[in-house]
């Protein structure tokens, strides 16, 4: 049995098909006629814009559109002439470097870039990356794409990566699994595997070569196992798991219209964490109450420039409306630590995370901060808006950020645009010294959200996307549940709620103590939102310690 990683649930028994892809091998020369080369660049770029578009058109086909839209997201990094076509035409200029070589270097400093960063999401437009370059370097090399189109019913597909153009390319009507020997939970397969219910497992060592073409495998994406002996046992046992995840998808969707409610009464909120606005159609398809985290840092990574006022404004008013009348709570730019921005011209940093990050950044360049506060100020007519500020460790810090954002609204007044009166403002809570602090913070704000994953990292100095520690991050730990305990109690003291919106939100393990805390909301995928409802009207309501710190 094979031992990795649960990308998307379910169960699958098929026989394999293995896609092993030949190595890109990249040609370096000294080229003489440098405008003759840019001319071959820019011949491959118009090519690889093109087959881009088929691949969009076709992905259009067979996937929903906000699957599809990946590709419109690399039409833009196809497109971006800052971080793709200008970088490489110069070193072709500069340096007399051949086409390919140019492409090569630069796509692998966008690669580096994007891998280097903690965060799921990041790590995964690394994978967008390494498709682009190939696609873009295939056609410099004048090298055909291996067809997918024709596979066999009832396969499951091994690949070390499976990528946008592969899945493009495939039918998926006819792909029972996915076995990955990389990617997590934000790649592209995995997003397409969970949206579409096909399991998958991925970081299996070695998998394309391990398992082989023709052999019949039973993939568990449950709990994250491939079987290479398959017997009648198996079989038997693949039968009835199929059977149990057909009733357990359909009482899952039993929940859709009813509130979140423990077994004696208790009600709660379940919201839902989003990157970019066409997120809000999973939230809704998944009945969530609210979104509990709208990242909104994201609008400023798929871009290879600062995006504008405008730019923000209509992002924001999309989702505000589609929401409308749920809360929507957007959090201001939190960049620095595991998520890089080049248009910032950041420099390198040894202690990223414990440095320039979040609402440092937007204190020290409040053009920065007002552009974004006015954009979401100006979208607040259209929707239940709440504006939550990133890594807050001291008052002085909220209150600065509270005083610009009262300058913005100051300054759209006399400029004659209208708002909402009250907008809820808020606070995360992921600096352990914020926690202790969070009977003085609770005084000072309309809302906490605890953000478990660096208040996890923090509290346990294990930074949570080294490998080398990882048994060290712990968000069960003791010290990080007292934090939240208290900050739950602080919160309520003071009379306003108090939600998460880490990975622990969704952990169905962890969510009856949050529940017996007094959390008021909890906030995750969107596919986790009914299961969660359906565990969470299993719980009696209890008080989980006989006093509290603040009795």
């Amino acid at each position: 049995m094979l031992k990795g990683l649960k990308i998307s649930s379910g169960t699958a028994l098929a026989n394999v098909i293995v896609l092993k892809k030949s190595a890109l091998l990249v040609p370096e020369y000294t080229i003489t006629d440098v405008e003759q080369e840019i001319s071959r660049f820019n011949h491959a770029h118009t090519c690889a814009l093109e087959e881009n578009r088929i691949l969009y058109e076709k992905a259009c086909q067979t996937l929903s559109k906000e699957d599809a839209a990946i590709f419109l997201a690399h039409k833009e990094i196809l497109e971006d002439e800052f971080s793709l076509v200008i970088p490489i035409t110069d070193a072709i200029r500069n340096n007399h470097w051949n086409a390919a070589k140019a492409t090569d270097f630069q796509f692998n400093q966008i690669i580096s870039m994007f891998e280097n960063m903690g965060d799921e999401y990041m790590k995964a437009r690394a994978l967008d990356a390494r498709d682009i370059r190939e696609r873009l370097l295939r056609h410099l090399l004048g090298i055909q794409n291996t067809d997918l189109n024709n596979l066999e019913e009832n396969h499951i597909i091994v690949a070390y990566e499976i990528t946008p153009s592969d899945t493009a390319r495939m039918n998926l009507d006819k792909v029972a699994g996915f076995i990955t020997e990389t990617g997590g939970p934000a790649s592209h397969s995995a997003i397409i595997a969970r949206n579409l219910g096909i399991p998958a497992v991925s970081m299996i060592p070695d998998a394309v070569h391990v398992l082989r073409t023709g052999m019949q495998v039973l993939l568990d994406g449950t709990n994250g196992t491939v079987e290479t002996e398959v017997t009648e046992e198996t079989i038997n046992r693949f039968l009835k798991a199929k059977q149990e995840e057909t009733e357990l998808h359909a009482l899952y969707n039993t929940y859709k219209g009813k509130p979140t409610i423990t077994k004696d009464g208790h009600q709660l909120s379940l919201f839902a964490n989003i990157g970019v606005p066409k997120d809000v159609d999973k939230v809704l398809d998944a009945d969530a109450e609210g979104i509990g985290l709208f990242r909104s840092e994201f609008l400023y990574m798929d871009s290879g420039t600062l995006p504008d006022e405008e730019t923000q404004f209509e992002a924001y008013k999309a989702v505000l409306e589609k929401m409308n009348p749920k809360p929507v709570i957007i959090r201001t730019l939190d960049i620095g630590g595991d998520k890089e921005l080049p248009s910032l011209n950041l420099s390198k940093e040894d202690n990223p995370f414990l440095g320039y990050r979040a609402i440092r950044i937007c204190l020290d360049r409040t053009e920065l901060f007002r552009t974004q506060l006015r954009a979401l100020v100006r979208a607040s007519s259209y929707g239940n808006l709440q504006i939550m500020f990133p890594m807050i460790s001291s008052l002085e810090e909220l209150r600065a950020a509270k005083a610009v954002l009262n300058e913005v609204k100051t300054s759209l007044s006399k400029e004659g645009f209208s708002y909402s009166a009250q907008i809820p403002v808020g606070m995360m809570i992921e600096v352990p010294g914020a926690a202790v602090m969070a009977d003085d913070f609770a005084k000072e704000v309309d809302f906490f959200s605890i953000g478990t994953n660096d208040l996890t990292q923090y509290t346990l100095a294990a930074d949570r996307g080294n490998p080398k520690v990882a048994h060290l991050y712990n968000p069960r730990h003791p010290a990080v549940l007292s934090l939240i305990r208290y900050t739950i109690e602080a919160a309520h003291k003071n009379g306003i709620p108090c939600g998460i919106c880490g990975e622990s939100a969704g952990d169905t393990k962890l969510q009856p103590l949050f529940i017996r805390y007094g959390i008021d909301e909890l906030s995750m995928s969107p596919t986790s939102i009914l299961k969660s409802r359906m565990e969470i009207s299993k719980l009696i309501y209890t008080d989980y310690n006989t006093g509290s710190y603040f009795s």
